[in-house]
C-alpha cells in the first residue's frame, strides 16, 4: 500500500510490433517495489498482437493506460505519452527491455534526497551481459559542469538514452520539451540536450536499474536507418548549440558526427535487407556530402576501426572500393564467428 501524497512516477513506453517481448516489459513495471506509478503505453500502429496484449494488462491494472495511434514513429509516440502523463516524475521504457524491481523506488529515493531535477543511473545489456555504469555518484550543478565528463559518460551510453534517467515532469512541461518528430535515431539525445540546458541539478549514481536488450537483430537498438546522415547532422547541431561556449565540446561534436556516419556506412553494407545498388547509393551520397567531406579531413577517426584502404577510399570518395572493403570485413568477421561457435552447414551458407 502507499500514501497518495507520495510522489507519482509515470513510465512512458512506445510499442511497435513486439508481441513476443512486450509482456516482460509490462510485468517489470507491475513488479516494482514502489507502487505509486502509472504506465503510459502508446501502441504505435502495431500490426501484430502487441496492442491486444497491452489492453489485456490495462484491463487487469488501472494504473496502466493504453493509447492506440496510427504508425507515426517513436518520437510521436513518446510525445503523446508525455501529454498523457500525470506523474511528478517521468521515466521511459523500451518495449523490448525491462526494469529492475527497485528501479522506481531507488531512483525516487535518490532524487528526493538530493533534490536534483535529473537522475542518471546505470544499466545492464542482455543477452550479451555487460554492465554500463560509473563507479561513483556525482552532482553537476548544471550542464556546464556536465561537459567535463560528457565524453566519458557518452562512451558508456549514459548520456544519449532516456530510459536510464528520471526527469521532473514540471520542467519538461514548463519548457515545452518534446522529441523531434519523424526521427527514430538520436531523438533521445536531442531531447536530453534540451532538458540539460534548463534543468539545473543533474545527479548520477552507479546503481544498475535497467536491462537493455542489445545485439539481437530485431531489437529496437538494431534498427537500420537509411537517413542516418541527416539524423547525425541534427545530433551534431544540437550538441554544438548546447555547448557552443566550449571549443572542446564543439570539436567533440564534429568528431562524433564523422565517426557515427562512418559507423552508419559500415552498418549499411552489413544490412542484409538492402540491395547492393541501394547500399552503393547510400555510400556515394554520404562520402560526397560537403559537410562530411570537410569534417573528415579535420577530425581524428582513430576510435573507429577502419583500415588504411577504408581511409584512402573515404578520402578519394571511392564508394565501390569502400563497399568491397566493408563487405570483406563482414565476411571475415562472420567466418571467425562460425569457427568460434561451431556453426552448422546451413549457417555457413548464410555467411555469404
Amino acid at each position: 500500500m502507499f500514501c497518495t501524497t507520495m510522489p507519482k512516477v509515470s513510465i512512458i513506453m512506445p510499442v511497435f510490433n513486439c508481441e513476443d517481448k512486450v509482456r516482460s516489459a509490462i510485468e517489470s513495471v507491475c513488479a516494482q517495489t514502489y507502487h505509486n506509478w502509472n504506465l503510459i503505453i502508446v501502441n504505435d500502429g502495431s500490426s501484430d498482437h502487441s496492442g491486444e496484449i497491452c489492453d489485456e494488462y490495462a484491463g487487469k491494472d488501472d494504473r496502466i493506460r493504453v493509447f492506440h495511434i496510427s504508425h507515426a514513429g517513436v518520437s510521436t509516440a513518446r510525445n503523446i505519452g508525455l501529454k498523457m502523463a500525470d506523474g511528478d516524475w517521468i521515466g521511459f521504457l523500451d518495449s523490448d527491455d525491462f526494469l529492475y524491481p527497485v528501479m522506481i523506488e531507488r531512483s525516487l529515493e535518490e532524487v528526493l534526497k538530493r533534490q536534483c531535477n535529473l537522475l542518471i543511473f546505470g544499466y545492464q545489456t542482455f543477452p550479451q551481459i555487460k554492465n554500463r555504469s560509473v563507479d561513483y555518484d556525482k552532482r553537476y550543478i548544471s550542464y556546464v559542469e556536465l561537459a567535463n565528463d560528457y565524453k566519458e559518460l557518452s562512451a558508456l551510453n549514459l548520456i544519449n538514452t532516456n530510459w536510464n534517467k528520471l526527469y521532473r515532469r514540471k520542467i519538461i512541461e514548463e519548457n515545452q520539451i518534446v522529441f523531434p518528430k519523424n526521427i527514430s535515431l538520436g531523438e533521445d539525445l536531442i531531447f536530453n540536450l534540451q532538458y540539460f540546458r534548463v534543468c539545473g541539478g543533474i545527479d548520477i549514481i552507479p546503481d544498475i536499474l535497467y536491462r537493455y536488450r542489445y545485439g539481437v537483430p530485431d531489437s529496437l537498438s538494431n534498427t537500420h536507418r537509411i537517413d542516418f546522415l541527416e539524423l547525425q547532422k541534427m545530433v551534431k547541431g544540437s550538441i554544438e548549440e548546447t555547448f557552443d561556449y566550449d571549443a572542446n565540446m564543439v570539436a567533440y561534436a564534429m568528431e562524433n558526427y564523422v565517426c557515427n556516419v562512418i559507423s552508419g556506412l559500415i552498418g549499411t553494407v552489413y544490412h542484409g535487407k538492402l540491395k547492393r545498388e541501394e547500399k552503393l547509393q547510400i555510400l556515394r551520397r554520404c562520402i560526397h556530402d560537403d559537410t562530411f567531406c570537410m569534417l573528415y579531413q579535420k577530425v581524428d577517426v582513430s576510435k573507429i576501426r577502419i583500415t588504411i584502404i577504408d581511409k584512402w577510399a573515404l578520402r578519394k570518395r571511392y564508394a565501390g572500393l569502400l563497399y568491397v572493403s566493408f563487405k570483406l570485413r563482414h565476411f571475415l568477421r562472420r567466418l571467425i564467428d562460425y569457427f568460434a561457435k561451431g556453426a552448422t552447414d546451413d549457417e555457413y551458407s548464410n555467411i555469404y
